[in-house]
């Protein structure tokens, strides 16, 4: 979990592992001081016992076909290794 300071806002994210792709993760929890570091620990925990369930905590806000076209913007060279899973 960081507080990520840009300069307009503070907001707390978590960072994870994707059972589902194996790639790393982000999540916005909330914002800092909205947001205070016991509720960010309590919302850290939900999102990280999805997570162990075999969950993606951003699976519900990014589309598959967003997620993927992201991935290959990032990594162009990757392209061939990249599959999706639908269930």
């Amino acid at each position: 979990m960081h507080l990520r300071a840009t300069h307009s806002r503070e907001s707390w994210t978590y960072r994870y592992k994707s059972p589902l792709d194996h790639w790393m993760g982000q999540i916005k929890l909330g914002e800092w001081p909205a947001m205070g570091l016991p509720a960010a620990i309590t919302e850290r925990a939900k999102q990280r016992a999805s997570r162990d369930g075999g969950g993606d905590p951003a699976a519900a806000s990014v589309s598959p076909d967003r997620r993927l076209s992201i991935r290959r913007r990032r990594y162009p060279d990757t392209q061939s290794r990249i599959c999706v899973v639908t269930t």
